[in-house]
């Protein structure tokens, strides 16, 4: 007899909710362009250029970090909300590199980034029981031509 056992499950981390930790990109430039008001007098141009500097890229970069926040938001809640895909099939062409695993199942290029996110996060390197000639079921959220794993469901046989 076969059965199905998960091995991962995005649900297992939800909600994913904001982390006020970003406030702090936005807080940082606040507090150095009121350095910059108090103290202009006493500081010497290239430490205001630098000020200045350091503020642009705090902005710039907090508001990257949130943009990319809103959309993993609204790719979670589209598995959340119930649209996504499943495939069934046998992993071929499971290969590694320094930076992400890729594999195929019934046609569909996924691949596991070496980078932590909410999709499946184990590489072969780190103890993914993933490899070729394993029988999966896949859930996953197309985006942008990246599909997204939530859940992985393992073919066991008894």
């Amino acid at each position: 007899m076969a059965d199905y056992q998960t091995i991962y499950d995005a649900s297992d981390y939800l909600p994913y909710t904001f982390n006020y930790k970003l406030l702090l990109f936005f807080v940082i430039p606040v507090v150095l362009l009121i350095i910059i008001i108090l103290h202009r007098k006493t500081l010497r141009k290239s430490n205001i250029v630098v000020l200045i500097f350091l503020s642009v890229f705090f902005t710039f970069f907090g508001l990257s970090l949130v943009f990319n926040f809103n959309r993993a938001k609204g790719i979670l809640n589209d598995y959340i909300n119930g649209n996504y895909s499943v495939v069934e099939g046998i992993i071929e062409q499971y290969n590694e590199d320094d930076y992400c695993d890729y594999f195929v199942v019934s046609d569909i290029k996924f691949r596991v980034p070496a980078i932590y996110s909410f999709s499946y996060p184990l590489r072969k390197i780190d103890g993914s029981l993933l490899d070729n000639g394993k029988y999966v079921r896949i859930y996953y959220v197309n985006s942008s031509d990246l599909y997204i794993i939530f859940r992985v469901d393992l073919l066991n046989y008894e």
